[in-house]
């Protein structure tokens, strides 16, 4: 990303400490072109990206694997999964004209479940385990009030296995990854195990923003504050059917059992935000910020600053190119801290000095070449923290 070649534009508020986070990630991560559609800035979208790409590497380890789903779904096969009542009714996005019977995605299982009746899977290929990355929708009153969009983006999963003893395993897995998810985005969560009908739902405690909930382990009689951000629960109890299997022994059908789960990306992404917020802006996880290395450049060096960039790319180190010329320079290192960059590359008549976020020269180089060993050695290490 060059910063001058772009739609989107930031600027570190003077008073930001005092403004409530998510009105800070307006225009910084993303905006609402449309008051309900949000549409994400290319750091909200770096940032969305290495969010999921820590729970794809966690699902990879009990051979979870990825899905894509349609975004559209008839209002048929979703009453067999749930009956449609008044608030349930509420969250359809109905459609209309030749698309009457159709409405943009809101709950998923059911195309899993029938996939499932219409395959006769049989029980040798249980436990089968899929997530998926998606856009849901939902009809919420204040759509703005942290990312609480109509349009919202889901990792979510269903499983299926044989028995419930199988199925208790399952949930089990899922909810080690889940917890080494949130861990490994080092946000601190409450896991309520039992709480509204879920196995159990994700609390954020720490944030000023947030809901009313009656949380059984802090108070059963009193709502407290706080965030709920994900759940996992026994969907056989949801579902108004058996969802069956084949038998290879006895060649009858057997009952499946399903555990399902969802987190919101988008409210994962502002408890992240939140609990890195600083004195200086977000000094958000490695593994999470969307930029390694800002390099600061002059008109006159921007063609070194770019082959930088690509340079690092090739080591997997994600840059950008501050190319607001027009900006002080103390202005540019405040942005490139404000969003949670590692480092900053400063040219100067090429000669570049690379500052950490504290803003302690980390070395000063001659070459682009003694820059990129620099920034790969001060990541490799910052990486074995």
């Amino acid at each position: 990303m060059q910063l001058r070649n772009n739609l989107f534009r930031f600027n570190k508020p003077d008073n930001f400490q005092d403004i409530p986070t998510s009105k800070l990630m307006k225009d910084l991560v993303y905006d609402f072109n449309d008051p309900y559609i949000p549409f994400f800035t290319p750091i909200g979208t770096k940032l969305f990206n290495n969010i999921e790409n820590v729970f794809k590497q966690n699902a990879s380890t009990i051979d979870c694997d990825e899905v894509i789903i349609p975004q559209l779904m008839t209002t048929e096969l979703l009453a067999q999964g749930q009956e449609i009542g008044e608030l349930f009714g509420r969250k359809i996005m109905h459609l209309s004209g030749k698309m009457t019977d159709y409405h943009l995605i809101t709950s998923p299982e059911m195309l899993f479940i029938n996939t499932l009746r219409r395959n006769n899977i049989d029980a040798n290929s249980l436990p089968i385990n899929y997530y998926y990355i998606s856009n849901l929708f939902r009809d919420m009153p204040d759509p703005k009030n942290i990312l609480r969009s109509k349009q919202f983006r889901v990792i979510g999963g269903v499983s299926l296995d044989r028995s419930h003893q199988d199925r208790l395993k399952t949930e089990n897995k899922l909810l080690e990854i889940l917890h080494k998810t949130f861990n490994d985005c080092k946000i601190p969560f409450l896991a309520e195990y039992g709480s509204s009908g879920f196995t159990c739902e994700y609390f954020y405690m720490n944030s000023k923003e947030t809901e009313n909930y009656v949380i059984r382990s802090i108070d059963p009689h009193k709502k407290t504050k706080a965030l709920s951000f994900a759940m996992i629960y026994d969907y056989t109890k949801e579902c108004p059917f058996d969802v069956m299997h084949i038998n290879p022994l006895t060649h009858t059908k057997d009952k499946t059992f399903i555990t399902s789960y969802a987190i919101s990306t988008q409210r994962l992404l502002y408890i992240i935000m939140d609990t890195f917020k600083d004195h200086k802006g977000f000094a958000l996880p490695a593994n999470i910020r969307p930029y390694d290395v800002a390099i600061i450049t002059s008109e006159h060096g921007l063609e070194t600053a770019q082959k930088m960039k690509t340079d690092m790319s090739a080591f997997g180190i994600s840059a950008y190119t501050d190319n607001m010329f027009g900006k002080t320079h103390t202005k540019r290192l405040d942005n490139a801290d404000y969003i949670g960059t590692g480092l900053k590359v400063v040219d100067r008549n090429n000669i570049f000095s690379t500052f950490d976020r504290s803003g302690t020269l980390v070395a000063k180089c001659s070459s682009p070449d003694d820059v990129i060993n620099t920034v790969r050695q001060f990541i490799a290490t910052e990486k074995q923290k």
